[in-house]
């Protein structure tokens, strides 16, 4: 793996002044030569050498490990302009997807998704609206640098996968369990149902019976509260909740809810739990399968993580947000206090 140069090895190069004004800035930023050459000017020519040989190669090896904008962005020269960066950090990203299309080969299933990874990145839109000499405004860089980081996080969800596919280990991911509807003739006019469930104080849930839902969040008012469920009794034997200050008094509530109405909210609100600015959305419901399944997939990165969920109505967690609880709260049927038996011997 090749690491960058440092920030005062590239600058104290000689004749990089003459660099500056090469025929990279006037040869056509997507074509590989005009690549190379920007990776000969930003990182040497080791780095060039090892990007050659990853081209065409079955055992290719990406320049270095997927990166951060914001690591990314803290390796350039002072005085950058910040759309230079951004442009420098899609090219980067251009050329890991291309480095685990090269890695993942012997894996169809994994080398198809780096493959569409790949062709997302290439035509994404900021390269064809930016050009490194624009000035842009605190605004822009932000919505620039956030369409470039849900790319990052794409490559992030991948690279176990290619890791595994190159070394010969990967193995397709285990199913996981699906939620069966409910129906009965006293409960929603007969219309299925599904359960969530959440571990609190039992204070908490006092509140929730005596007042709602909407009601008990309006303790925390700021954009990144969320109350979490799961789909899975099992799981509460094992959660854990933060803003309990007394285990000895916890209880599990159990919310009872159109399954129709919930599926909807879910298409409408869900994001992946670690998509950069979810948690701070108020608007948002953040998913995840923490406990549910092993390793990294337990945490989402990517949309198709949660539309992966939807579509198979598979187990998982939710945390509702600020400004969804009242759409939440409409599809509640019923809720009520389990018993300790019910929960603690839950398969």
């Amino acid at each position: 793996m090749v690491q960058r140069a440092s920030v005062s090895s590239r600058t104290s190069a000689p004749g990089s002044e003459k660099q500056a004004t090469s025929p990279v800035q006037q040869a056509h930023p997507r074509t590989l030569t005009s690549q190379l050459l920007q990776m000969q000017q930003m990182y040497g020519n080791q780095a060039v050498s090892q990007m050659m040989k990853s081209y065409g190669s079955q055992n290719a090896q990406p320049i270095q490990r997927v990166t951060s904008y914001h690591q990314f962005a803290q390796t350039s020269r002072i005085g950058t302009k910040p759309a230079k960066i951004l442009l420098d950090y899609w090219a980067l990203l251009v050329r890991i997807s291309q480095a685990m299309m090269a890695k993942s080969a012997k894996v169809p299933s994994v080398f198809s998704q780096a493959k569409v990874a790949s062709i997302t990145i290439q035509s994404n839109y900021v390269p064809k609206v930016l050009t490194p000499t624009d000035t842009l405004s605190p605004e822009q860089v932000k919505e620039y640098r956030q369409a470039l980081e849900d790319l990052w996080s794409q490559l992030e969800y991948l690279e176990p996968d290619v890791d595994e596919a190159e070394a010969g280990t990967y193995a397709p991911p285990e199913p996981v369990d699906q939620i069966d509807p409910e129906k009965s003739p006293a409960v929603n006019n007969n219309k299925p149902t599904l359960k969530l469930y959440r571990k609190m104080h039992a204070s908490e849930a006092q509140s929730i019976k005596q007042n709602g839902l909407p009601k008990a969040m309006t303790f925390n008012t700021s954009d990144s509260y969320k109350k979490y469920f799961t789909t899975s009794l099992s799981h509460t034997q094992e959660f854990q909740n933060a803003n309990s200050t007394d285990a000895s008094n916890e209880v599990v509530m159990e919310f009872v809810v159109d399954w129709d109405s919930y599926w909807k909210y879910v298409s409408d609100f869900a994001k992946p739990n670690q998509k950069t600015g979810v948690m701070s959305d108020r608007n948002s419901a953040i998913m995840n399968q923490e406990r549910l399944v092993k390793g990294p997939r337990a945490n989402f990165l990517v949309q198709d993580q949660v539309d992966q969920v939807h579509s198979a109505k598979e187990h998982h967690n939710i945390g509702v947000g600020q400004g969804n609880v009242a759409d939440f709260n409409k599809f509640i049927i019923s809720q009520r206090v389990m018993d300790v038996s019910e929960w603690q011997t839950a398969d």
